[in-house]
């Protein structure tokens, strides 16, 4: 996008006073494309092209360019990408609603004999000794919360 706010004004002014009647190249160039308003953007766009075609010449003579497409191996179509992964996701979420309603393990059996050794008997009374004294009440103690 930039390039075509650039390229195009840019271009008009630089090489269109070179087109028009008794510019620079009207003798040479101008015989080959024209002369006249426009000709300088078509004079750009040979000069764009010949600078491709030498860039492929160049890339064409390095060895990894030229092999480029016989060593890397070709891509997955995107198709065929989005299949997978369309795929992987519906059998993702099908694991995810079989894990939630698979029936939960019951929990193991607890043995409920107590692990101390004491049997009950009619002496059994509770060995602290705690009377309720006026520090007990429950307004004192809210009152002592606060």
């Amino acid at each position: 996008p930039i390039g075509h706010g650039i390229i195009a004004p840019a271009g008009s002014a630089f090489f269109g006073p070179m087109f028009e009647d008794g510019g620079s190249l009207t003798s040479t160039v101008g015989a080959l494309i024209g002369t006249g308003p426009g000709r300088g953007i078509g004079f750009m766009y040979l000069l764009f092209g010949a600078a491709m075609l030498g860039l492929v010449v160049v890339g064409l003579r390095l060895r990894v360019l030229a092999r480029f497409d016989l060593d890397v191996p070709d891509a997955l179509p995107d198709d065929l990408v989005g299949i997978q992964e369309r795929e992987r996701r519906v059998k993702a979420a099908r694991a995810k609603k079989a894990k939630a309603a698979a029936p939960v393990p019951a929990a193991p059996a607890t043995d409920t004999t107590p692990t101390h050794d004491h049997t009950p008997t009619d002496d059994d009374t509770p060995t602290h000794d705690h009377t309720p004294t006026d520090d007990d009440t429950p307004a004192r103690t809210v009152e002592a919360a606060r």
